[in-house]
């Protein structure tokens, strides 16, 4: 198989396994769509990776949802790095009492998502 179209689609997985495992809460496998030096910039949060998945591990533990519905994605290579943009329209849940259940906030979002990918050699 081409080698682009192995990228493509090793970054298109990378992209949903994101949106899935941090939305389900499946915080051992969304660390692995990170490197350890990643970066997550969005209107609500600036910082490493790192403290982006404790920050919604803390807001998953007080009752936040956040659903990612995927829409589109497109990827342009270049050598070693990529950008992979996807449109997905995000629906905020909230939990407004202890095991009351999960209420739509109602301000569904849509909004762009931009992952900037490099290659790591992975034996390094």
């Amino acid at each position: 198989m081409d080698q682009q179209l192995l990228d493509r689609l090793a970054i298109r997985d990378l992209v949903e396994n994101w949106a899935v495992w941090r939305d389900a809460g499946d915080w051992e496998r969304f660390a692995t769509v990170w490197h350890e030096e990643g970066w997550m910039s969005a209107t609500w949060f600036q910082g490493p990776a790192r403290d982006f998945m404790r920050v919604s591990q803390e807001g998953f533990a007080k009752g936040v949802r956040i659903l990612h519905f995927l829409g589109g994605t497109s990827i342009d290579l270049s050598g070693e790095r990529a950008i992979a943009h996807f449109a997905p329209l995000a629906d905020h849940l909230v939990a407004v009492e202890p095991d009351a259940g999960l209420i739509d906030s109602g301000d569904g979002d849509e909004y762009r998502h931009l992952f900037d990918v490099h290659r790591v050699d992975a034996a390094a």
